[in-house]
């Protein structure tokens, strides 16, 4: 290449430079976006866009516990009268309330369900069986710990024809329930002739109490519990068989909250609301802590071991009635010799009648008598 061509592509070059340079000048003047190539000035930092700002939600609070209406058979179970017979005074009870006043509750609430796994807890509770790791459970382990717990789902129900949903619901002494869907809660026949279920119905009050009758032409057995329920003389009488204290196992007699014979009775919550001494919560199927029974008896026996968490209650509760208390940093600070020695020198002692008879069971005795 020649010098004369050489400087012509030079000459060129600076030509298509300029024009370059003098459209960027222009596009910047009008406003428009300046690219990001090499030599275009750098947008300023109070052009950058604004950041947003998201609000975060408040923490979500906990539902509030709802409380339970104590109705006229809460009120005469409290006082010691027993439940029976059955008067919610238009409340109604859902499943749980239902099972707590009377110990019953029907098989068309599951026991994975939501009421039904709310029944097995209280019914564990009230047992003094420990219930945990439930959250996995499935369908079958609230089916299993149900029946380990006592709670019996009674199938002496019916559906409703014409009517989705409604079920109606009995047992012996007088015992003659609806259950309304939406609503899900069991209402008496005095509830269902006062108006409570119409609006589900989508019927008048003597027209639901009808379809109840018509459901005793086919089921005889609730023909029975509804004749008793209707008549308030009838009721009465059976009321005093049903809040019956607990009879002696195998005599076949009623109890309060039963559903007919020793081995369907069902003892209801609130008939004996806060037994004191160690018989006399066994009497209502309430277990007893370690501490309770060597504070009544004297009796402690030695496999919970010397440092574990049943001696060591037994052992604080031995120190709070002597009046000298334990250090509050005992369960965390203390080894096995100074819980042998705080035993000692409280006087207490454990004793060594008692055999494995099971996974986590023991049977303990003193001499020939069965404790627990």
């Amino acid at each position: 290449m020649t010098t004369n061509n050489l400087a012509a592509a030079a000459q060129k070059a600076v030509g298509v430079g300029n024009r370059l340079s003098s459209q960027r000048r222009s596009r910047f003047a009008n406003g428009a976006p300046m690219s990001r190539s090499v030599g275009a000035p750098m947008r300023s930092a109070t052009s950058r866009k604004p950041v947003r700002t998201v609000a975060m939600a408040p923490p979500r609070k906990a539902a509030p516990k709802k409380d339970v209406p104590m109705t006229p058979s809460h009120i005469t179970a409290r006082d010691g009268a027993g439940p029976h017979p059955l008067d919610s005074g238009g409340a109604g009870w859902d499943a749980v309330e239902l099972y707590d006043l009377t110990g019953l509750t029907w098989s068309f609430t599951s026991p994975s369900s939501t009421e039904g796994r709310n029944i097995v807890k209280a019914a564990c509770k009230r047992g003094g069986m420990a219930l945990k790791g439930y959250s996995d459970w499935r369908k079958e382990d609230w089916a299993k710990m149900a029946a380990k717990a006592g709670v019996k789902f009674l199938d002496t129900f019916s559906t409703v024809a014409g009517m989705r949903g409604f079920r109606v619901c009995w047992a012996q002494h007088g015992v003659a329930l609806m259950y309304v869907p939406g609503i899900r809660r069991f209402y008496t026949l005095a509830d269902i002739a006062a108006g409570v279920a119409d609006e589900k119905a989508e019927r008048d009050a003597p027209e639901v109490v009808k379809v109840m009758e018509n459901v005793g032409r086919v089921k005889k057995e609730f023909a029975e519990q509804f004749a008793i329920a209707s008549d308030p003389a009838l009721a009465a009488q059976a009321a005093v068989k049903a809040n019956a204290p607990p009879a002696p196992p195998g005599s076949g007699d009623a109890s309060p909250g039963a559903v007919g014979g020793a081995d369907t009775a069902v003892q209801n919550n609130y008939a004996y609301p806060n037994p004191k001494s160690c018989v006399a919560k066994w009497c209502v199927g309430r277990g007893v802590d370690a501490a309770s029974l060597y504070a009544e008896y004297g009796v402690g026996f030695d496999f919970h071991g010397p440092a574990g968490a049943v001696s060591r209650s037994l052992v604080n509760a031995l120190a709070d009635v002597s009046g000298t208390p334990l250090p509050s940093d005992a369960d965390t600070e203390w080894v096995k010799q100074d819980w042998l020695d705080a035993m000692e020198n409280l006087q207490g002692e454990f004793i060594y009648f008692y055999f494995r008879i099971g996974s986590g069971l023991t049977a303990c005795f003193v001499y020939y008598s069965i404790l627990c």
